[in-house]
């Protein structure tokens, strides 16, 4: 799936997808730190649902890192 996909673009392609994947982990990440500016209403969000919404964005964010990685080491093969 996303090897195959990726592997067939063109450096220029690469290096977008490269720089969006990083540029969406990071809003994931500034999401952890700043969960407010991202769900107004978290402070009223039972604690296992805040909790369960730092996991998800985590998760987000390593994949869209992960991503990211393997984007950049086809990058290296080109």
């Amino acid at each position: 799936g996303f090897l195959k996909n990726y592997s067939q673009k063109t450096t220029k392609e690469l290096l977008s997808a490269l720089k969006s994947y990083i540029k969406v982990a990071e809003e994931h990440l500034n999401k952890i730190d700043n969960p407010l500016k991202y769900a107004e209403n978290f402070n009223q969000l039972p604690k296992k649902a805040q909790e369960g919404l730092i996991n998800y964005w985590k998760k987000e964010a390593q994949n869209y890192l992960e991503q990211g990685s393997i984007v950049s080491e086809l990058l290296k093969q080109k």
